[in-house]
This record gives C-alpha cells, sequence and structure tokens, in this order.
C-alpha cells in the first residue's frame, strides 16, 4: 500500500529460452581438393526471442567433421569466441575426395540467474 492506494496483479514470469543460430559463409570454388576453404561463421544468441550479447555464450567450439569417397572421417577442431556482429574465420584444409562437410558449433550459456547452461 502507497498513500493509501494498493494494486493486486498477476505476474507470469517466463523460463529462460536459448537458442543459437549460426550463419555460415563460404564459396563453393574453394572445396577443391588441396586448398583450404574459408568459413565464416557468425553467431547470434537469442533469448526468450530476443537477441542478446554473446558474452554469456562461453567455452565455444566449432568441430568441423569431412567424410571422403570411403567414409573415412576427418575432423578439425577450433575453440574461437564469438563476438556480437563479428565472423568467426575458420580455415579447413580439403584433403583428396571429400565429399561430405558438417559443422557443428556448441558451447555453453552463463544464465541470467548465473548457473552455466
Amino acid at each position: 500500500m502507497h498513500e493509501g492506494f494498493a494494486d493486486l496483479t498477476n505476474i507470469t514470469l517466463k523460463t529462460e529460452n536459448y537458442v543459437l543460430k549460426c550463419d555460415f559463409i563460404y564459396q563453393n570454388e574453394s572445396f577443391l581438393e588441396g586448398n583450404k576453404a574459408k568459413i565464416l561463421v557468425q553467431a547470434k544468441l537469442y533469448v526468450n526471442k530476443m537477441l542478446t550479447d554473446l558474452s554469456f555464450f562461453i567455452d565455444s567450439c566449432v568441430e568441423v567433421t569431412a567424410l571422403n569417397a570411403s567414409g573415412i572421417p576427418y575432423s578439425y577442431r577450433f575453440t574461437d569466441s564469438f563476438e556480437y556482429n563479428k565472423a568467426v574465420e575458420l580455415d579447413i584444409p580439403i584433403k583428396n575426395q571429400t565429399k561430405c562437410i558438417s559443422i557443428k558449433v556448441s558451447g555453453y550459456v552463463n544464465s541470467l540467474n548465473g548457473k552455466k547452461i
């Protein structure tokens, strides 16, 4: 109560929902045998559908796995930090008969309540 006035209301608190989205930029011509393919990775972190600061995204890791024609995988691991509006540059050596490349971005989020998730 404040100066004889009071207000009763319902408050709905949403749980924190984190989504990491990444954009990948590359040139098809760089994926030739013997070349180093340059891939740019730009990450965006959303909390409850709102874009937020990437400083909450910690211990980030980018894993690039490629398969050759025989199905034998080879992989590279990068531990670059992501920054807002800045792409991380990856140089991937393209070995003989590379048929498939997959990229996985992982890490942890320091939640707003201080927990590492």
